[in-house]
């Protein structure tokens, strides 16, 4: 509602809206879920979680190399011991 407002298109929806309010929805909607969502997530006391539910959100957006940088120092190791684990679980193979 309020992105109508400010594009003076009363009529316009992501089927059959026109191209600006399809293109800023998604440019302005995004990042501002993604804060939401870590913000939140903080005050909930699952900060590490939600940081890197926004990370993947800003990852649909960016490039890789900028979104990795978006982490938090304790997300980041959360997210290099999680890796680290995953490498030195042995894989099982199944034969058939």
């Amino acid at each position: 509602p309020a992105l109508r407002r400010l594009l003076n298109e009363p009529e316009a929806s992501l089927a059959k809206g026109p191209w600006s309010f399809r293109i800023l929805s998604i440019v302005l909607l995004s990042p501002v879920y993604a804060a939401m969502l870590c913000c939140f997530g903080t005050l909930a006391g699952r900060h590490l979680y939600f940081a890197g539910m926004a990370v993947k959100i800003w990852g649909r957006i960016l490039p890789r190399p900028l979104s990795s940088r978006l982490l938090c120092s304790p997300a980041r190791l959360k997210q290099a011991a999680k890796a680290a684990d995953k490498e030195a679980t042995p894989q099982v193979v199944k034969q058939a």
